[in-house]
């Protein structure tokens, strides 16, 4: 398993080094590792690395469900950021690989961008 050992919890725990010691001993998923054997009254789950990446990942995808992103493409229009000079063929490629013509040519080709669907109920409600 890939949990610390009780052996290493103690160790760090008792360093000499007080700023060692209490980043376990304040730590709430180590912190019921220093309590004395009988003031322990339920059994708490053990951490492993591979629990703590899936609670971190979980927090992770809580704040990304929250958010709205929105890109914003900056285009250079010359290398040599001089004003007032056009590169015509770096400003195209830059266009090209941040797939901005993509976008221009689906939504030429008539796919719209998706609405809702109350909002789509309410413009189609009356046909």
């Amino acid at each position: 398993r890939d949990q610390l050992s009780m052996d290493l919890l103690e160790c760090v725990g008792n360093s000499s080094n007080e700023f060692v010691a209490e980043l376990f001993r304040k730590d709430p998923k180590f912190a019921e590792s220093f309590v004395k054997e009988e003031d322990k009254k339920t059994k708490k789950k053990k951490y492993t690395v591979s629990s703590e990446f899936k609670d971190q990942l979980s927090s992770l995808m809580d704040v990304v469900d929250l958010t709205e992103p929105h890109f914003i493409r900056c285009i250079k229009p010359n290398p040599q950021n001089v004003p007032d000079l056009f590169d015509r063929k770096g400003v195209t490629e830059q266009l090209r690989y941040g797939g901005v013509l993509q976008v221009v040519q689906v939504s030429r080709a008539g796919y719209p961008v998706r609405i809702n669907h109350q909002e789509c109920w309410d413009d189609y409600k009356v046909i």
